[in-house]
């Protein structure tokens, strides 16, 4: 056993990490949970290496691997890499190293990797998953907002906070969601609403026609942004027996400074933490509302690509929504898609004096419906112009040539000659348009200099 540490040193030892038993530390049996580099790395030094610098390196492998104070002053006493005639200048040279580890947010655990043997007995066979049952998939608004951790994307301005708050209150009270959805029955609800007022949220809540329950908890402010996952939690242990909703509005207000190292992870981790939560009740979901990119990447067809960040958010949550709309319309999209829930499309509407966006429709049905016909009646406004603006080059190359025919037309625009020579028997079938057709396949201009 090491003697204890001189008492000017015990004030550092819980920032630093506990020495533990070093001599009951079996090295074999640590140098074997650790990583083929990592040994070698412990097992190779030779005289030209500089010493101090492969200690520490390996010192924080060994911290960041998981290894304990004792386990990693056991590894590195009988080696070359020691420098130390001391024990007790090693030990604490270990310390500083597990401490900067803790310090910068990856704590140590307690033990190493776990022996092969544990690994292997975690696994299952197919047959213990064909026996399984599972209760059927919960909703907060049937057939729009499932339970588990989803992430609420839009454009800023849009109105967002208007349809996250109407969701809230429309669970909160067990009514109706966008103006026709209804709620079944009332639920315990959660609204971090972190960019808005306690004024604007009631001024919101009338123009909504909502009542403000007591079955709505809120807060407006966290005195740090680090506060919002501990406190969602301490929250779910409350009321997550009762499938409740909790909508954190926004992502950014309740979130802590990135480092701006593996930033993937980093988005993953912080909305995977939010996921991890609604898991353990079931029926819970945890709403997360965030930005898109502004202006979106051109030539982006996938609505998710839009999304503020890495993709490890959209990733790390059980469904994805999003709603569109251009600034100072009325007309809007919702979209949606998940792991275990259908993608939808649905129409919305609003008046801009009021605010609150609405399904465009009586159903969540018609409110699809109205979105599909939406989609054909821009894609046959789109084919219109493009017909005007072929049908007037068109023209104008015949007013230029005079006389023309099919083969000279498909020559000219890149066209078939079967379509060539049907285009200019439309313009010639057309009384207001000056072409005429003399002889067979050949077409003039009759509309004068």
């Amino acid at each position: 056993m090491v003697d204890a540490l001189p008492t000017v040193e015990i004030a550092q030892v819980a920032a630093e990490g506990p020495v533990g038993d070093i001599d009951g530390a079996d090295r074999d049996t640590v140098m074997a949970r650790l990583s083929a580099e990592l040994r070698s790395k412990i097992n190779s030094r030779s005289a030209g290496q500089d010493r101090s610098k492969g200690l520490r390196h390996i010192e924080l492998s060994m911290a960041e691997a998981g290894a304990t104070v004792a386990e990693i002053v056991a590894v590195l006493e009988p080696t070359p890499w020691n420098k130390f005639s001391d024990r007790d200048k090693l030990i604490k040279d270990v310390q500083r190293a597990w401490g900067e580890v803790k310090e910068r947010g990856s704590e140590p655990h307690k033990g190493t990797r776990p022996p092969a043997s544990d690994l292997l007995a975690g696994l299952k066979s197919g047959i213990a998953l064909a026996g399984q049952r599972f209760d059927p998939l919960r909703w907060q608004v049937p057939s729009l907002l499932p339970e588990g951790a989803g992430l609420f994307i839009g454009a800023p301005k849009l109105g967002k906070s208007w349809v996250s708050f109407d969701l809230a209150l429309a669970v909160a009270n067990g009514t109706t969601a966008l103006g026709c959805l209804d709620v079944d029955g009332a639920r315990p609800v959660l609204l971090l609403a972190l960019e808005d007022g306690e004024r604007r949220m009631q001024d919101r809540a009338r123009k909504m026609g909502h009542r403000l329950p007591r079955g709505l908890s809120y807060r407006t402010m966290l005195d740090q942004p680090e506060d919002a996952e501990p406190l969602v939690g301490a929250w779910l242990g409350l009321h997550g027996h009762a499938g409740p909703l909790v909508v954190i509005d926004t992502l950014a207000a309740a979130s802590g400074a990135q480092n701006g190292r593996d930033v993937y992870a980093q988005d993953y981790r912080r909305l995977a933490a939010y996921r991890d939560l609604a898991k353990g009740y079931p029926g819970a979901t945890v709403l997360v509302v965030h930005h898109t990119r502004k202006p979106p990447k051109e030539g982006e067809s996938d609505w998710l690509l839009a999304t503020l960040g890495t993709q490890g958010l959209n990733g790390a949550v059980d469904f994805v929504m999003g709603l569109d709309a251009k600034r100072g319309e009325t007309e809007g999209w919702l979209r949606a898609t998940g792991r275990d829930t259908p993608d939808y499309e649905l129409a919305l509407t609003r008046d801009l004096s009021v605010g609150p966006w609405r399904l465009d429709g009586d159903s969540f049905e018609e409110a699809a419906d109205r979105a599909r016909e939406r989609h054909a009646e821009a894609k046959q406004k789109a084919n219109d112009r493009k017909l005007s603006d072929t049908t007037n080059d068109l023209l104008a190359f015949i007013e230029e040539q005079g006389e023309v025919d099919a083969s000279a037309v498909a020559a000219k625009f890149g066209t078939t000659v079967q379509d060539a020579s049907s285009r200019l028997g439309r313009l010639a079938r057309d009384p207001i348009r000056p072409v005429q057709r003399r002889g067979r396949g050949r077409y003039v201009w009759a509309g004068g200099e």
